[in-house]
């Protein structure tokens, strides 16, 4: 994903901000980042100890919460929807390219409007937000069809 896309009027996808794009998020209103990079990752922009400081510097609410390109918990993804429910809206949430953020808000997104996981992926793909790895398909269907409290 190289583009913000936004979910709805509480929350955009995308990659990395840089410095500057931290402060044109700022300007376009947003009000929380949260990052979902591991500390020393490959690829940073920024490192999660810079993006705090300059996303509070200018203004910004900010949390990382690290999910690894490899393995996905749960736990992550419970952590993730408590802090939407206490971060100022709009949230501006990413990871390095935006796949895992995509992934993290579609699961957020199901179990706020009572999708399936089959259901949320392919709104996620209406949206521009296909998710390609089989692995993760299977994470987010399990978290939604299974984990969600109904």
């Amino acid at each position: 994903m190289r583009r913000q896309i936004r979910i709805n009027s509480d929350i955009a996808v995308g990659p990395q901000p840089s410095e500057p794009g931290l402060t044109r998020l700022h300007d376009e209103g947003f009000r929380a980042v949260v990052n979902l990079r591991t500390f020393g990752e490959h690829g940073q922009a920024i490192s999660p100890e810079t993006e705090a400081r300059l996303a509070e510097d200018i203004g910004l609410a900010y949390r990382n919460i690290q999910v690894s390109r490899k393995e996905m918990a749960a736990e992550q993804v419970d952590m993730f929807r408590q802090a939407l429910d206490v971060l100022p809206a709009p949230v501006y949430v990413h990871s390095g390219t935006g796949r895992r953020a995509a992934a993290f808000v579609m699961m957020h997104v199901a179990a706020e409007q009572d999708l399936t996981g089959d259901e949320v992926l392919a709104a996620g793909e209406r949206r521009g937000l296909p998710v390609d790895s089989p692995k993760i398909r299977r994470f987010i269907k399990h978290y939604i069809n299974e984990l969600v409290p109904v």
